[in-house]
């Protein structure tokens, strides 16, 4: 008799713990299946976003977790001109910015293109410094390494004045220009609406920078014409 009912109270307090074990999981049941279905939709949804374009955590081969890069070159124009340009832009829409050229809009292909938004400095030998936007687009999946890129610059009033295309090599973003910045930056840098020659031909090698190298490599350009 005290064994059975030892027994019988051994099988209530198992049937306490653990007979409510199907009732429990179908309580938890829904919320659980719920919970796996938005991670599942928030996976695609930041694959989508960044899976096809994991280059702007990597931009010339730097950590870049923001999407920002920015870098300094010299210009050299056709025209004799000798230019520093800094540029600093984050991968983004080109509507973020009122205005903005979205140069991915429109191709053909499933080819990889990013677009970036920011602005950027043409210090001239005239020593005066020209603020400009900047609209491009990145050729690029998963590095920018060995791929190309494109740099829309503008000045407000004077529409674009440079029209940057090229390759990444490694940290470097080589490119060149042969329709558009000779025409409108003159030698000493003053920038027109007006083409102001026909010759037109730039070539410049961005490499990473801050806008501190760009204000010292500027100082240096215009003792040099002095």
């Amino acid at each position: 008799m005290g064994s059975e009912y030892y027994g019988g109270r051994q099988a209530s307090a198992i049937g306490q713990r653990f007979g409510n074990g199907p009732r429990r999981w179908r309580r938890w049941r829904w919320p659980l299946v719920a919970l796996v279905v938005v991670a599942i939709v928030a996976g695609v949804i930041v694959y989508k976003a960044i899976g096809p374009n994991s280059w702007t955590g990597h931009i010339g081969g730097r950590d870049t977790p923001g999407g920002t890069w920015q870098g300094v070159g010299t210009v050299s124009a056709s025209n004799g001109g000798r230019y520093v340009l800094y540029v600093t832009f984050t991968a983004g829409k080109a509507d973020d910015r009122p205005g903005g050229l979205d140069l991915c809009a429109g191709r053909s292909d499933d080819s990889p293109c990013g677009d970036v938004t920011g602005s950027a400095k043409l210090c001239t030998l005239s020593g005066v410094t020209q603020d400009l936007h900047l609209d491009g687009r990145m050729d690029a999946g998963s590095s920018t390494d060995g791929t190309g890129g494109t740099l829309v610059l503008t000045k407000d009033g004077a529409g674009t004045i440079a029209y940057l295309s090229g390759i990444w090599r490694g940290g470097n973003l080589t490119l060149f220009d042969d329709s558009v910045f000779p025409k409108h930056v003159t030698k000493q840098g003053a920038i027109t609406a007006e083409p102001a020659t026909s010759d037109a031909s730039a070539r410049v090698t961005l490499a990473y920078g801050t806008e501190a190298a760009f204000t010292r490599s500027c100082r240096a350009l215009t003792n040099t014409a002095s």
